[in-house]
């Protein structure tokens, strides 16, 4: 977080992890940024859980009544994915006792997968509670819809650029999993392509951990920025703890969240 926000190393910075047994969130506050950056842990389970049909569309509602220029005909039928609903609830309020106390101009909403179904729960439940020279910004990455048009309204008066900004990858189904239901998107898509060299580049780097059918998921977890390819972490911990018990060397360190040279394959 402190590279992400130009930091030194011996500038101010507070990180808070905020933890259930269903959500996590990492939040940094940053006094001489004057922001606060809110990062929630994502799942290679995102579409087992959008698609589970235990959770039902739950009604959604921010922690302040909506302001008038939010008012619109869908708006108070606001319908979100019970899941992802009752991820965020089982974090709101400590996450909110943190952002609250920060008193920062800037927020930032993020997260990958089924963190970016989090973060987009995170922003529109703060929608008018926050002093209003505070501007609450969404980056999302592979992330699914996960509200009908009511929520996507809301989304688009709670989040900067006007409901966020949503990094998808080539190929990737995550993010299209939500029509299903009839989920909309909010904010401007960011589409993001990945070359085959990549893919076969980061297997080689990684062949003894991970999970298995790797290339048909890596547009999920593999996204490319300039030069550099960017891993979140899809990795067998189970089966390497299987291996490390019959004396079998365990696979290296997996790249979560790093970034790694786009090298052509040879």
């Amino acid at each position: 977080m402190r590279r992400s926000l130009g930091l030194s190393d011996t500038a101010p910075f507070a990180v808070h992890l905020i933890a259930s047994p269903i959500a996590v969130a990492v939040v940094g506050v940053s006094p001489s940024r004057n922001a606060t950056v809110c990062s929630f842990r994502g799942t290679k389970d995102a579409v087992d859980v959008l698609t589970d049909i235990k959770f039902l569309s739950k009604t959604f509602e921010p922690r302040a009544p909506l302001h008038p220029h939010t008012s619109n005909p869908h708006a108070d039928d606001a319908k979100v994915h019970g899941g992802f609903l009752a991820a965020w609830l089982s974090i709101a309020d400590e996450v909110c006792r943190v952002v609250d106390g920060a008193r920062s101009r800037h927020v930032l909403m993020t997260g990958h997968s089924m963190g970016g179904a989090v973060a987009q729960l995170a922003s529109a439940y703060l929608l008018g509670s926050l002093p209003e020279t505070t501007s609450t910004h969404l980056v999302t990455v592979g992330a699914p819809a996960i509200g009908n048009v009511g929520f996507k309204r809301i989304l688009e008066s709670a989040a900067v650029p006007r409901g966020g900004l949503r990094f998808t990858g080539h190929g990737d189904v995550v993010p299209r999993v939500g029509g299903v239901l009839a989920y909309e998107h909010a904010g401007a898509e960011v589409r993001m392509e990945i070359s085959d060299s990549s893919v076969a580049f980061f297997k080689r780097l990684n062949a003894r951990g991970l999970v298995p059918g790797f290339s048909a998921i890596a547009p999920h977890v593999l996204y490319k920025i300039g030069g550099l390819v960017y891993a979140f972490w899809l990795f067998q911990g189970a089966a390497a703890a299987s291996k490390a018990e019959e004396g079998e060397p365990s696979p290296r360190p997996p790249l979560a969240l790093g970034g790694f040279g786009d090298t052509p394959a040879s």
